[in-house]
């Protein structure tokens, strides 16, 4: 083997590594358009909702609450999963 023969076979490889690298970037990129298309559509969809509520609700004395707890962010807490010897097996 000379050393251009190396050399070149270096250069392929290195070649093969970069398209398979832009390859993959191009796929990250068109998973991410997806992603900020599937966010912008629910952003609309929030938008109209809230535009819908209020309308729904219109302007009285609770308005300004009834909006405060439509746009609080419910925490929700995972259930306890049974253990297998806690007695609570129905066998």
């Amino acid at each position: 083997m000379t050393v251009d023969n190396l050399i070149y076979g270096d250069i392929a490889v290195k070649l093969g590594w970069q398209l398979c690298c832009r390859f993959q970037l191009l796929e990250w990129s068109k998973s991410l358009d997806a992603c900020n298309r599937e966010i912008a559509k629910q952003q609309e969809m929030n938008k109209a909702l809230e535009a819908t509520i209020v309308s729904i609700i219109g302007e009285n004395k609770f308005s300004r609450y009834l909006m405060k707890v439509f746009k609080k962010k419910i925490k929700r807490r995972k259930k306890p999963e049974a253990k297998a010897g806690d007695g609570m097996s129905p066998i």
